[in-house]
């Protein structure tokens, strides 16, 4: 026959609490340090999207090909997946993937997502004479 104390009992439960409470935090570590990668990898993807499309809209603008946009309100600045129309412009379509707001002074690229011609980045003046210098 076994005999054990109530230390003990306390001592093995303690112990197994522990362990358990080890496992399910060393668990968590792992999988926050894979979700941190991911979201890592998914941030400079972004990073490169963005320089990219930095890239275009300078180009047109070097180019002067940027679409001037009509707005006069300077309270109406370019929002990313706002819908851009165009009037003049054969079914709407657009010649150049830049677009320019006077009354903000910014820059944006348009693309077209789900058949509507979109605003996928914007970029301030100062971004685009920035990356004009650094040519």
């Amino acid at each position: 026959m076994i005999l054990s104390s109530d230390n003990d009992k306390t001592s093995q439960m303690t112990t197994g609490v522990a362990i358990i409470c080890a496992l399910i935090s060393g668990g968590s570590y792992v999988a926050k340090n894979l979700q941190n990668k991911q979201q890592g990898e998914d941030g400079q993807a972004k990073i490169e999207m963005r320089a990219s499309a930095l890239n275009i809209v300078a180009q047109h603008v070097i180019a002067d090909t940027c679409w001037k946009n009509q707005n006069t309100d300077p309270d109406k600045p370019f929002k990313i997946n706002d819908r851009i129309t165009l009037k003049g412009t054969t079914y709407g379509s657009a010649p150049t993937a830049c677009f320019y707001n006077p009354a903000t002074n910014q820059y944006a690229q348009g693309a077209y997502l789900n058949g509507n011609l979109q605003v996928t980045q914007v970029f301030s003046s100062k971004e685009i004479k920035s990356q004009l210098g650094a040519r």
